[in-house]
């Protein structure tokens, strides 16, 4: 039997600028299971050179791209169960998990997800 699922989008603009906001930060709220994915919007010019991921903390890089510029993430539908952080590591072989700053720049993040249990949903953080 096929199952059908009904898909949400849901967005959260991050605006960048020396520091902030403070890396980990987190996206979205995550209650219940839910099958979902990631994808990213420039919204000006991004000041970065540095791998972004979008992940649960368990799973920090379940999205991950390599900069903004030029890469996207994968569509790939996740089953997630809790909050999805925006974290950062410096684009250099061997330099670890350091979190550089991003200079200036504004980013959109959608949420495509769809419910997995009844009391599943999404939500931007605050």
């Amino acid at each position: 039997m096929a199952v059908k699922h009904e898909y949400k989008v849901v967005e959260k603009t991050v605006v960048f600028s020396e520091g902030i906001p403070v890396i980990p930060f987190k996206l979205f709220t995550v209650d219940g299971d839910n099958l979902a994915f990631v994808v990213s919007s420039i919204e000006d010019d991004l000041d970065i050179e540095a791998i972004l991921s979008v992940g649960e903390q368990e799973r920090p890089t379940l999205w991950a791209i390599k900069t903004l510029k030029k890469e996207g993430f994968k569509k790939k539908y996740k089953k997630i169960s809790s909050d999805l952080f925006l974290s950062t590591e410096i684009d250099e072989p061997g330099a670890g998990s350091q979190y550089p700053s991003i200079e200036s720049g504004t980013v959109k993040f959608y949420c495509v997800f769809a419910p997995l249990s009844h009391n599943a949903e999404v939500e931007p953080s605050e």
